[in-house]
């Protein structure tokens, strides 16, 4: 067995391992277009998981040569957003581009399209080492043509030939590893990772893909996705409790009962002529002492319906009375959230419980304008007990006077029961505290206030949160984002930056950003969609 591998010079330990990948990131925009000719052969779709660690608690995978039905609608999708009728041929230049700047003279048509295979995976290894790694497979539809290309960068970035039994690879000044085995270009910035790819891939049956806690969390994506996400949650968890102190003390067991109530996490991205969607998913269990609890009930506030509709973003959390005191709970318990609640409010008279939490319902932010200084927004929190809303409403006035050190005075404003308003230092406009029939609102500028309370147009109103729930797959909306509105405010702010020139006229395709989420019965799913023009 040999491994036929090359390496790249530099400084930076993974440049040519990151330069490579994006090339190839970048090419599942491009590939296997009309230009590259047709479906894959079997040949061509071998499966990264299976060479990559069995154990990996990190994997990220995206098809680089799409086809079929999956191919045209990622055709339709570009053809918007790069505003052409060829766009394999625009992101083929994007990449010789790449190569010229590089300095290499890399181009798509002679170096990766006769060897690119169908996916990329990735994965990362040694994740509780000081300095955390990574090992990728690239799939191949032609090894040799792969040898060929890495050979020829291995002369030209003058790379390290090592040999460990029958495998030979080589080594960059910057330590990267490089090289080809079986179906497979392998690529790790330890050479340790890239030898026991290298066993994975002769070993059938012993990579991730035969893992059954990956196998069982991605067998419900679609198959058409273009990307893919898995994360093991509790690896990561176990991960975070050594590192919050010895294994079996109290910070890792604190920390070990907040992940307890999950299981894997999964992504998937996928696109169509008029939006690209990526689709998570985690399974959780009703303990409220885990994270699972924190996450949300996959239940979308209402009270987004009514955020005004010239907001350029709006962000809502359901039921926030309830998620914050099972949030303190799964971190101190119930005797933790007695003794927080006691500090408190001998210290600003306020009773978190009876004060906040017994009341608060949805609680939903947004923002407007299209420059800084024109900026405003305001937090909406809906009510669920008026009567104890109206009782706590002084006290926490009286409480953000004492802690801010700013005075409120009272104000009046259209919808409100109780408003004050306070000048801040350095703000650029006056802050609002108001409360209203269902209704308390933090606002910043009087407009936003008034709006907050009592707002002209919602989003309900103006059809933009049908058009959110539809690019969101029928989930009912937490998150809208105008792109447009964005852009403008961006622009403002880097008017002179190049990147951000060359950039609008491809983020100008896009009209909105819309989030939205759902639970049925243990497993959370959330999605987020682009939706362009």
């Amino acid at each position: 067995m040999r491994c036929e591998p090359t390496g790249r010079a530099g400084t930076v330990a993974w440049m040519r391992a990151a330069r490579l990948l994006l090339a190839l990131v970048l090419s599942v925009l491009m590939a296997s277009l009309a230009a590259c000719g047709g479906a894959a052969s079997s040949g061509e779709d071998p499966d990264p998981a299976s060479a990559l660690p069995g154990g990996s608690a990190v994997y990220v995978e995206a098809t680089v040569r799409p086809k079929g039905d999956q191919l045209e609608e990622v055709d339709a999708f570009l053809k918007k957003v790069l505003r052409t009728d060829d766009p394999s041929r625009k992101l083929h230049d994007l990449i010789d581009r790449a190569g010229r700047e590089e300095g290499d003279g890399t181009t798509y048509a002679k170096d990766l399209a006769p060897w690119l295979g169908r996916r990329v995976g990735l994965a990362a290894v040694d994740l509780g080492a000081e300095k955390p790694g990574y090992v990728a497979a690239i799939a191949t539809k032609d090894a040799g043509e792969a040898k060929a290309f890495l050979a020829r960068q291995a002369k030209r970035d003058k790379a390290k030939r090592h040999g460990d039994g029958d495998t030979t690879y080589y080594v960059d000044p910057g330590d990267s590893v490089y090289g080809v085995h079986g179906d497979f270009v392998l690529v790790s910035d330890r050479q340790a990772a890239l030898r026991r790819a290298v066993h994975e891939v002769d070993d059938e049956g012993t990579g991730l893909d035969h893992t059954k806690a990956y196998t069982d969390a991605v067998k419900d994506l679609p198959d058409d996705r273009l990307g893919t996400f898995y994360l093991d949650t509790k690896a990561v968890g176990e991960l975070i409790a050594r590192n919050a102190g010895t294994r079996s003390g109290a910070g890792a067991d604190i920390v070990r009962k907040v992940f307890s109530g999950l299981g894997p996490a999964t992504a998937a991205l996928t696109a169509d002529g008029d939006k690209a969607t990526l689709e998570t998913h985690v399974e959780t269990t009703s303990d409220n002492a885990s994270l699972g609890s924190l996450l949300g009930t996959g239940k979308a506030p209402g009270l987004v319906r009514e955020a005004p509709s010239d907001s350029l973003a709006v962000y809502g959390v359901s039921d926030v009375g309830t998620a914050v005191r099972s949030s303190i709970q799964a971190f101190a318990g119930a005797l933790g959230t007695a003794v927080l609640g006691g500090q408190l409010e001998s210290s600003t008279g306020v009773n978190l419980d009876r004060d906040v939490l017994s009341w608060a319902g949805d609680a939903v932010v947004f923002v407007r304008g299209t420059r800084a200084a024109d900026l405003d927004g305001a937090l909406m929190l809906s009510t669920t007990d008026d009567a104890k809303a109206a009782a706590a409403f002084p006290r926490l006035v009286g409480a953000a006077q004492q802690a801010g050190g700013v005075r409120l005075r009272p104000v009046r404003l259209p919808g409100a029961d109780q408003a004050f308003e306070a000048t801040l230092p350095g703000a650029p406009a006056r802050a609002y505290v108001a409360r209203g029939k269902g209704r308390v609102v933090l606002a910043l500028g009087q407009d936003a206030a008034r709006s907050a309370l009592r707002p002209q147009s919602t989003l309900d109103a103006s059809g933009a949160y049908d058009r959110a729930k539809q690019a969101a797959g029928g989930y009912d909306p937490f998150l809208l984002l105008d792109v447009q509105k964005a852009l403008d405010m961006a622009e403002a702010a880097s008017a002179t930056d190049p990147d951000f020139k060359r950039a609008r006229p491809y983020l100008e395709a896009f009209a909105l950003l819309a989030g939205g989420s759902k639970r049925s019965g243990d497993e959370l799913t959330t999605r987020y969609a682009a939706t362009v023009g």
